[in-house]
């Protein structure tokens, strides 16, 4: 059977900020406000962690549900990919390293399009040491040189 992004468990994948997480769960676990460069932020890795596993894991409960269907209709497809996108999005964000304080603001949930970049999505790197490479031949919608394993 081929394996999907809504397959996977984030929890068993490595985080590529988990030394931010570690530090801000003894540090500051109920986030704190930061301004940088005159801009107001309110620094959250855990609640960051959090938002993300939520939405990580509506999305792919949405996929297999959708996934239970033999045919999908053309809402059905479209919904994958939406829902595909999102799951590849947060893995995205899940995999990223040496991030600073203003991409743990918590904050950025509100846009409801935060997690829909299609230009992530449909992006294929070759480099080697992309941690995301590795999950490339999850994704339903597969491009460029991603092949099934």
């Amino acid at each position: 059977m081929r394996k999907y992004l809504w397959h996977l468990d984030l929890n068993k994948i490595p985080c590529g900020w988990e030394n931010v997480y570690q530090d801000a769960l003894k540090n500051c676990p109920n986030g704190m406000p930061l301004l940088i460069k005159g801009t107001k932020f309110f620094y959250h890795p855990v609640k960051y962690r959090e938002t993300l596993l939520e939405i990580f894991s509506t999305a792919k409960e949405k996929c297999l549900e959708i996934m239970k269907n033999e045919c999908l209709d053309r809402k059905q497809l479209s919904e994958l990919l939406e829902n595909d996108i999102i799951l590849f999005n947060v893995l995205f964000e899940w995999c990223l390293e040496d991030m600073d304080e203003t991409f743990f603001d918590v904050n950025r949930f509100k846009d409801k399009h935060q997690f829909k970049n299609v230009a992530i999505y449909f992006e294929e790197t070759d480099d080697p040491f992309s941690l995301i490479a590795d999950f490339y031949y999850l994704k339903y919608f597969r491009v460029n040189n991603a092949v099934a394993r």
